[in-house]
């Protein structure tokens, strides 16, 4: 019997008035011992379905490896039938992990929280079909057997994490079945505490955040949403925020300006907070009175610079904790809170803060955070853009706990974070340590670099030494290497060599280098898609190089004219005779046919 981290799960759902579909099961993989259980597939339309219509509103899979059956390795199209099962039952799976090595003392004691093993088959794997929020709930615990004469692992609850995970899921399921004009929506905009104030604010990688929040916020109001008077335009938005301050950026913005130019969503008083310090953990506690001051100082009394470092870090006016924001009906509309410092004590420790695994957030930090939770009473929290500081709180690498603060900050609201679809590895911390799901958009189109007059005139005078050097025109050759590393100064690329021949590759090399960098065209707009060149030069970007077995569109262009495409990229400064050119003019000559292929292709394709 090693069902107790199964028993308390079911214990704590059935305790929020919910029922329970309980199901045991083999793997779902291809090695040979399928005959034995039932596959993951089959348990979704035996238990979860009927009549081919989900019966679940959340599933917590236990379940380690794949959710859809695969050999290790292996790509599933999303249109074959496990995930086609997963999408029809459309609801959120949340993993409960339990370590395979670890006693849930050690666990606890462990930086690294969850060991390999367990990351890669109870993390890793499920992410690959979908699942999201890997939650310790239990681990094994060392179990003495007198009749066998030994000890046997048992794995056993933890209680505090089996009540957090199964609260997030009744959020979710809250978050399903709510109206949309019910429904309380928390954005959190990001900012760069180590540039200007209000320059960054609302930065996001590759993504317009402020044109893109109010598309959503206009896409919202059609779908029902309660949003209240919204701005028309991105710039009315950014506007509104910074004429009333609406941003935790006291060190040059006085706290009583953010107030009294209208920034404040919402005044928490102190006691408030106090009550919600209260509840954290003793080694929590601790850690942030010796960081950032005893938020519950006198500070009528005391006016050390340690009282006045705690005031400033809690954002406090006439006792209360400013939260720093926007509402427009049942949206709250925030700028992250400040990671770092606070006040005009910014002594260029800050970039240190923002990554220290140590340095825990500051009072105004957990103050916002748990206003959203409790006072603002969000249904989903929506971090805008790659990417803010909540994932990288101090806390385990994977498999958080009550004493991690990514879990403190984001508690029990479903979170989705608006992702660059470039950046996994950070994208894949913000789901494992922010629980978050993630929503990628696509990357800013790129699109070829033209040369410039200088460089254009540079480029033309190596040809015509190529072919003066192919002629065997010493007099020529003579003159037009004395134009050439003229206009090389000119266009500051000249660099002093011994050989003739080596400054003539080294230019050529420098050109093809100038060519071949792709320039990014403005950002990314969340939900519109790239239309035009946009979309041309998209798509060929997304081409240009090969992709496992499929060939670059520059690879096929060059072996239709029976060139080696290696050849051109790996030695781009030689010259080709038959052509004319040097490769790497050839590998730019298959990016501008490139481009105008797929220009004809998407207008008979669009037309």
């Amino acid at each position: 019997d090693d069902t107790a981290v199964c028993d308390a799960l079911i214990r704590a759902i059935e305790r929020r008035n919910v029922n329970v579909i309980p199901v045991f099961s083999y793997l779902g993989m291809k090695v040979g011992m399928k005959e034995l259980g039932i596959e993951s597939i089959d348990i979704a339309q035996k238990y979860f379905m009927d009549g081919g219509k989900p019966i679940i509103d959340l599933l917590v899979s236990r379940q380690g490896f794949y959710l859809v059956s695969r050999t290790i390795g292996e790509w599933v199209d999303p249109t074959t039938e496990g995930m086609d099962i997963l999408e029809r039952l459309n609801v959120p799976v949340i993993k409960a992990v339990t370590p395979y090595y670890k006693t849930i003392e050690e666990w606890r004691q462990s930086s690294e929280g969850i060991d390999a093993l367990t990351t890669a088959m109870d993390v890793m794997m499920p992410e690959v079909d979908g699942v999201i929020e890997p939650i310790v709930v239990g681990a094994s615990e060392k179990i003495e057997e007198a009749t066998v004469g030994g000890t046997f692992d048992k794995r056993e609850p933890i209680e505090e994490q089996v009540e957090f995970l199964v609260d997030r899921c009744m959020k979710w399921i809250r978050l399903k079945d709510l109206p949309n004009e019910e429904k309380k929506v928390a954005f959190v905009l990001h900012n760069n505490p180590c540039a200007s104030a209000e320059a960054t604010v609302g930065m996001g990688f590759g993504l317009d955040t402020i044109e893109s929040m109010v598309r959503i916020l206009h896409k919202m109001k059609e779908e029902g949403y309660d949003v209240g008077n919204i701005p028309e335009t991105s710039k009315e938005l950014i506007d509104t925020i910074l004429s009333r301050k609406a941003i935790s950026e006291f060190r040059w913005t006085p706290i009583s300006e953010v107030v009294r130019k209208g920034g404040a969503a919402a005044l928490l008083p102190r006691e408030k907070y106090l009550s919600w310090f209260s509840e954290l953990p003793d080694k929590i506690k601790q850690e942030i009175i010796e960081t950032w001051g005893d938020p519950d100082t006198d500070f009528s009394k005391e006016q050390s610079e340690d009282a006045n470092w705690a005031k400033l870090s809690m954002g406090l006016y006439e006792d209360k904790i400013v939260i720093p924001g926007l509402k427009f009906g049942n949206i709250f509309l925030c700028i992250q809170p400040k990671r770092g410092c606070a006040g005009a004590r910014c002594d260029g420790r800050v970039c240190k803060i923002l990554h220290d695994p140590t340095c825990p957030p500051p009072h105004q930090w957990l103050a916002v955070y748990r206003w959203i939770e409790r006072e603002f009473k969000a249904d989903v929290i929506v971090h805008v853009g790659t990417h803010g500081y909540l994932e990288f709180l101090p806390g385990k690498r994977c498999g958080l706990s009550t004493e991690c603060y990514p879990q403190i900050s984001i508690g029990s609201i479903p979170h989705l974070y608006i992702y660059n679809i470039n950046n996994p590895m950070e994208g894949i911390t913000a789901k494992r340590r922010g629980y978050a799901t993630i929503i990628d958009h696509l990357t800013p189109v790129m699109s070829p670099t033209e040369t410039y007059a200088e460089l254009e005139e540079l480029e033309d005078l190596l040809s015509q030494y190529n072919k003066a050097k192919a002629m065997d025109d010493k007099n020529r050759l003579k003159v037009i290497f004395g134009m050439i590393i003229e206009k090389a100064k000119e266009a500051n690329l000249y660099k002093e060599f011994l050989d003739p021949n080596e400054i003539m590759d080294y230019l050529h090399e420098q050109l093809t280098l100038i060519r071949e960098t792709q320039i990014r065209e403005g950002l990314h707009v969340l939900g519109k898609a790239p239309e035009g060149d946009k979309l041309v030069n998209l798509l060929v970007g997304i081409m240009r190089f090969d992709a496992g077995k499929n060939p670059s569109i520059r690879r096929a262009i060059h072996e239709a004219m029976d060139l080696d495409y290696e050849e051109i990229v790996d030695n781009p400064k030689r010259f080709n005779e038959t052509f004319g050119k040097t490769n790497g003019e050839l590998l730019n000559d298959s990016t501008h046919m490139a481009i105008n292929i797929m220009r004809k292709v998407l207008e008979e394709v669009l037309s």
